[in-house]
């Protein structure tokens, strides 16, 4: 019973260690990607993205929102982690980080989502709700419409969830 007991809670304390230590590597990863988002890079940003991302979204399709995100929100001004979570998986733990994110021309509640595995992060998901985007998108299809013919941009939700990483 005591050789149980004690087997139980070494297995905890390491997880524990293997939690923080995958979290520290996410935060690393969070900063990664956001001077990747600020320079453009776009292709370096899904290369370097696990097998999880590369199977739930083109790199065209990443490309699009992410430019979205650079061009519309501009760069990160401040940001506060809200939560983390680290979900244990045989392909690797899913470290997820939540970041109320002010940009230089709005605001956003992003989610990162990293595969972490040996002591390295990729990531596997980016999730952005922000109505500032939303807008900043309607406003531009609005204008779009306007000048080809006419009409008026269709009202959009104020919220958006985007790139999830595959769920198995």
């Amino acid at each position: 019973m005591f050789r149980a007991v004690t087997v139980g809670l070494l297995v905890l304390l390491l997880g524990g260690c293997s939690a923080s230590a995958d979290k520290a590597a996410a935060e690393r990863g969070v900063g990664e990607f956001r001077r990747s988002l600020a320079a453009e890079r776009y292709h370096d940003i899904y290369v370097a993205s696990s097998q999880d991302m590369q199977q739930a979204t083109s790199e065209q399709a990443l490309t699009v929102v992410l430019r979205g995100v650079h061009d519309r929100l501009g760069p990160v001004r401040e940001s506060d982690q809200q939560s983390w979570r680290v979900n244990f998986d045989s392909r690797g733990n899913l470290v997820q980080l939540i970041y109320a994110t002010q940009f230089t021309s709005g605001r956003g509640l992003e989610e990162f989502v990293f595969r972490a595995n040996g002591g390295t992060v990729r990531l596997a998901g980016y999730h952005i709700n922000s109505g500032d985007l939303l807008l900043a998108l309607q406003r531009q299809a609005g204008a779009n419409d306007e000048s080809s013919n006419g009409a008026e941009g269709a009202p959009v939700s104020n919220e958006t969830t985007v790139i999830r990483p595959a769920r198995r």
